[in-house]
């Protein structure tokens, strides 16, 4: 058995060694249904949370040792079933993209957006056209946005994987002051209002944060779809 969970500053007593063990595995709100504080909404409330799980931070600054490739074509049960809320979603067809191979163009090649173009998404943004890579028939998202937009000005936001920087470009529109995207491949969006950075890398900076007594404070915004 691997023991990550000692990672840390430690002493020389034992009571020292056994409360930092305690706080390392201590989850915090973020792996439980506690939360800071709590906001009506119209279909979902907004919770607070405190993100100071390291477990969860560790195992994204130190990927396993080994990978399975290529990808299994029908996800592990046990994540499948967590997926699907225990079935309560039922799932009608699977979507494979196998994308691990050294040649895979795709996955290798870094991502590149001028100046231009994420102006360009600015500006349609701003004129109400839908820019969203995964579309929005209804036209939900900004109205889904705007009772948090006080949350979002002059805020350092998060944004969780990008194929096209469009949430970029909607939350500075909203007023964000900062943007940090967290993306594998390789990534340049040429606005200096916007930082690209790894899964990986985000987490050590993370962890060194939290090793220092330092406070990291960050929206998340992770927008996602699923087709059933």
């Amino acid at each position: 058995m691997v023991r990550l969970l000692t990672v840390g500053a430690q002493t020389s007593t034992a009571s020292s060694r056994s409360s930092a063990t305690f706080e390392d595995n201590n989850c915090g709100q973020i792996c439980s249904v506690e939360f800071s504080s709590k906001l009506a909404g119209r279909y979902y409330p907004l919770l607070r949370k405190n993100v100071n799980c390291r477990a969860i931070m560790r195992r994204m600054a130190h990927p396993p040792d080994v990978v399975l490739k290529p990808p299994p074509r029908v996800p592990p049960l046990n994540t499948f079933s967590n997926f699907t809320q225990n079935g309560q979603c039922p799932v009608k067809a699977l979507w494979y993209m196998d994308q691990s191979g050294s040649n895979s163009t795709r996955s290798n090649r870094p991502l590149y957006f001028s100046a231009s173009k994420f102006r360009q998404l600015m500006e349609s943004d701003n004129k109400g056209q839908i820019i969203s890579h995964y579309g929005d028939p209804y036209r939900l998202l900004k109205p889904t946005l705007a009772p948090y937009r006080r949350y979002i000005q002059n805020a350092h936001v998060a944004v969780v994987g990008t194929a096209m920087p469009w949430a970029e470009a909607m939350l500075i529109n909203q007023g964000a002051r900062r943007i940090t995207t967290l993306e594998y491949r390789a990534l340049v969006i040429e606005d200096e209002r916007v930082v690209t950075i790894t899964p990986s890398r985000f987490a050590i900076n993370f962890l060194e944060a939290m090793n220092n007594g330092t406070t990291v404070r960050c929206m998340l915004l992770l927008y996602t779809t699923l087709n059933l």
